[in-house]
């Protein structure tokens, strides 16, 4: 195969480097060379300067913008202040509902912050695990008082949950049977 050479006219205008499409587009450098390696950019090479045309990067622009209040599973994890693998769990779950992208899986915003309105909404609960690590007993404990009518919880959605004020009330329960040295669990 022969390599042909053709002659154009590009004016700098027409062109854009990595760096300067990168924060056209709101991205790293290392976005844009793994985009290119991806096959998703094509890009030009002078001498040793590496660019990309402008039109490219329009189109690519067009692209980032549809993905306007959506947010990566990481960025999801961020907002909710969980680990990413909680995020893929209540996906899994159906308690987000993901939207796929190409190869990426992103949320949209309003469920996010949907989400993290129920997370606020259960500030001042515990889970019963929660309240156990709290008490410093096993969750069979836990479980076991919760049955008996001694704590009291409350179920959202597949969990169940003490207030912390309650779990507070029983911590310092616990301690003023330790002074006395009744050797009663909470």
């Amino acid at each position: 195969m022969c390599a042909q050479k053709i002659r154009l006219t590009v004016t700098s205008e027409d062109l854009l480097t990595l760096y300067q499409a990168a924060e056209e587009l709101g991205v790293g450098t290392s976005t844009i060379y793994r985009w290119k390696d991806e096959g998703r950019l094509h890009v030009f090479r002078i001498g040793d300067q590496v660019f990309v045309t402008v039109d490219e990067v329009r189109a690519l622009k067009e692209g980032v913008k549809n993905r306007e209040g959506l947010l990566t599973v990481k960025q999801a994890a961020e907002e909710l202040g969980v680990s990413t693998w909680t995020i893929h769990d209540r996906k899994e779950k159906g308690r987000l509902h993901p939207l796929r992208i190409g190869n990426q899986v992103f949320f949209t915003v309003g469920e996010v912050k949907a989400l993290k309105e129920g997370v606020k909404k259960r500030e001042g609960l515990l889970t019963l695990p929660q309240a156990a690590k709290e008490l410093g007993v096993s969750a069979k404990t836990v479980y076991r008082r919760k049955d008996k009518g001694y704590l009291h919880a409350l179920r959202i959605g597949d969990q169940m949950f003490v207030t912390v004020d309650e779990v507070k009330a029983l911590k310092e329960k616990a301690n003023r049977g330790s002074k006395r040295g009744d050797g009663r669990d909470v």
